[in-house]
């Protein structure tokens, strides 16, 4: 059993996700062994995939969803970098408030972090699953993360060289002049009269 350090809710663990306490081991009378605590924050409520937030079947092994094998995932694997992180405990403060999700992004962006951000914010709606704000959060890092694709996918159109270009130019003209002249021609014959 963990206890989660903000709201005091007590979740099951498989043995093999929980640490082994450290030090020695408590004597009668003597400390108890250290709980390890989940952030909620940052970690999917169980049930769903440690890496993309799907939702998970209790005997399943892997993920459906991206593929990831359950007995190689340990916590924190995906613990987003420290500034994303401290901009996400800023913006769950502040839940309702649209600054702070707009700052949150960049943050995330400007960490070029989105798929942490993204992340997070299918963990708060795996928790909650009618959050509307979580929601737009996750459509909002997809968008974000996918126009510099397209636009970088656009200023890396090949140039044509300066051979090809002239041959482009002389295709053009040809068809200018002669496309015409081959169209009469062509309707001409499909009319009987050469």
């Amino acid at each position: 059993m963990v206890r989660c350090p903000a709201c005091g809710k007590e979740q099951r663990l498989a043995l093999a996700a929980a640490e082994p306490p450290t030090g020695p081991a408590p004597g009668p009378g003597g400390p108890a062994p250290a709980v390890r605590s989940i952030d909620p924050l940052v970690e999917p409520p169980p049930g769903f995939c440690p890496k993309c937030i799907a939702p998970r079947a209790p005997a399943a092994t892997s993920c459906p969803a991206c593929g990831l094998a359950f007995a190689n995932s340990q916590p924190g694997d995906y613990r987003p970098p420290e500034t994303v992180l401290e901009a996400w405990r800023a913006l769950t403060a502040r839940w309702g408030t649209e600054d702070e999700h707009a700052r949150f992004l960049q943050v995330a962006g400007a960490a070029d972090a989105l798929a942490a951000a993204g992340r997070l914010y299918r963990i708060r709606l795996a928790a909650d699953p009618e959050d509307a704000l979580a929601r737009a959060g996750v459509e909002a890092t997809v968008k974000m993360a996918s126009a510099p694709v397209a636009v970088a996918g656009l200023r890396r159109a090949p140039e044509l060289a300066p051979a090809s270009r002239r041959k482009m130019k002389l295709a053009v003209l040809a068809l200018v002049f002669l496309g015409p002249m081959v169209l009469a021609y062509v309707l001409l014959s499909m009319l009987g009269g050469h």
